[in-house]
C-alpha cells in the first residue's frame, strides 16, 4: 500500500513538471543559437525578455485595414551578432511579443496579401508602451467583371454577368448588366452611369436596354466629403433622402431617412471597425426588418468602387460572413444563411457560394454562386 502511495505521488510531481516545462516552450521567444555555450550551474538559464506591442495595418487604396491578421518574422541579434528567429501569426489587433531583453537589434517584418513592410530598432530604442504598427500601403485592385450563377440539378446555369468600367484616372463610371435571353442571345438588360463632381459621384443614372431612363439619383456631400442627401426620381416618384451620423464609444451610427408620397422610412445602420454589424429600417406602412451581419478579415471590393446607392449598402471594408434576420409584418424575403468564400493571394475574394433560406419556412431555397474577376 505504502509503495503506491509512492508511486502516486511521483506521478503527480512528473504531470506538473511536464505541464510547466509546456508552458516555457510556449512562450514567444526567438529560437536559441545552438551554437551558444550553457550557462554553468543548474541548467540553462531562461533569458530576460521585453513585452513589445505589434499590430497589422495595411492601408488599401484609401481605406485603412487595421484588424487584420497577418505572418509575423522577429530577427533579433545578440551581442555577437548572431541572428535569432521568431515566426508566428498575428491575430488582427495588437499583439504582444516577448523579445530577450540582452539582444541588441530587432527586426520586426510582417508580410500579408502579397505585400510585406518592416523596421528595425535598437536596443535603446525600444519602448514597451508603444504599439509598433506594420503593413504599409498598396493600391487597391479594380474588379473588372463578376459572373452570377444558380445551381440547378447539381450543376451551376449562367444568371448575368456585371462589368465595371473606369476613366483613366481609375473612377467607376459605367455599370452594365448582361443577362442571356431564353434562345440564349446575350443583352444588356440595364446600365448605370455615373457622374462626378470634385471627384465625388453627385449623379447616378440607370437605364434599361432600350436606353430609356429607370430613375436618377442625386448625392449630396457634407464639408468632410461624407453622404449627407440623396433625391431619385423614378417611374414619376420623387423620393428625398437625409442622412446624418453619430459617434458613441467608437461605433458610427448612421440614420437614413426617405420620404416620398407613399411611405416614410427611417434606416439604421450601426457600424464597428469599418463594418456595418446591424441595420434596421422601420416605414410609415408597417414594413418592418432588422438585420445583424458577421464579416471576415480580407478586402471588400466594392467599397473601392465608390459606388454610391439609398441605402450605403456598399460601405463596409470587410465581407459579409454571415446574416442573422429578424422579419416583421410583410416583409419577408429570401435570406441568405451560409457564405462561402474562396480568396486571392491578395486578400480579396474570387468566389462566393450563398445558401438561401425562406423567411417563413426556413427551408434552403436555392444556392448560387458568384465569382469575381479583378
Amino acid at each position: 500500500m505504502k509503495q503506491h502511495r509512492i508511486t502516486a505521488v511521483w506521478l503527480v510531481i512528473m504531470i506538473i513538471a511536464t505541464l510547466a516545462s509546456c508552458t516555457k516552450r510556449d512562450l514567444p521567444l526567438p529560437i536559441p543559437n545552438p551554437n551558444q555555450p550553457h550557462q554553468g550551474g543548474g541548467g540553462q538559464q531562461q533569458p530576460q525578455v521585453l513585452k513589445i506591442k505589434v499590430q497589422a495595418i495595411i492601408k488599401i487604396g484609401d481605406i485603412v485595414y487595421d484588424s487584420i491578421p497577418a505572418s509575423f518574422t522577429l530577427t533579433s541579434y545578440d551581442s555577437s551578432m548572431q541572428p535569432h528567429l521568431l515566426n508566428i501569426r498575428l491575430k488582427p489587433g495588437v499583439n504582444e511579443i516577448s523579445i530577450p531583453a540582452n539582444h541588441i537589434r530587432y527586426r520586426l517584418l510582417v508580410r500579408e496579401w502579397n505585400h510585406s513592410d518592416e523596421m528595425t530598432l535598437d536596443r535603446n530604442n525600444i519602448q514597451e508602451d508603444v504599439i509598433y504598427t506594420l503593413g504599409g500601403a498598396k493600391a487597391a485592385k479594380k474588379m473588372k467583371y463578376e459572373l452570377n450563377a444558380v445551381l440547378v440539378n447539381g450543376t451551376y446555369r449562367a444568371e448575368s454577368k456585371t462589368e465595371y468600367q473606369y476613366d483613366a484616372s481609375g473612377k467607376l463610371v459605367k455599370v452594365l448588366l448582361f443577362k442571356k435571353r431564353t434562345n440564349g442571345d446575350v443583352y444588356i438588360a440595364a446600365t448605370e452611369d455615373l457622374i462626378y463632381q470634385d471627384g465625388k459621384v453627385t449623379e447616378s443614372i440607370k437605364r434599361d436596354e432600350n436606353g430609356n431612363e429607370i430613375s436618377k439619383l442625386f448625392i449630396g456631400y457634407d464639408q468632410q466629403g461624407k453622404i449627407k442627401s440623396f433625391k431619385q426620381s423614378r417611374a414619376g416618384e420623387e423620393t428625398n433622402g437625409t442622412v446624418s451620423y453619430t459617434i458613441k464609444n467608437g461605433a458610427v451610427e448612421t440614420h437614413i431617412k426617405h420620404i416620398n408620397s407613399q411611405s416614410t422610412v427611417e434606416h439604421y445602420i450601426l457600424s464597428i471597425k469599418g463594418n456595418q454589424i446591424r441595420r434596421s429600417s422601420v416605414a410609415s406602412n408597417n414594413i418592418n426588418e432588422w438585420s445583424d451581419y458577421g464579416f471576415d478579415n480580407s478586402i471588400n471590393p466594392y467599397i473601392h468602387m465608390n459606388w454610391p446607392d439609398m441605402q450605403m449598402l456598399r460601405n463596409s471594408k470587410n465581407n459579409v460572413s454571415w446574416t442573422g434576420k429578424q422579419y416583421y409584418e410583410g416583409n419577408l424575403t429570401l435570406d441568405p444563411v451560409k457564405y462561402n468564400y474562396t480568396y486571392d493571394g491578395d486578400g480579396y475574394p474570387v468566389s462566393l457560394v450563398k445558401e438561401f433560406r425562406s423567411a417563413q419556412t426556413g427551408s434552403i431555397l436555392n444556392t448560387t454562386k458568384t465569382t469575381y474577376h479583378y
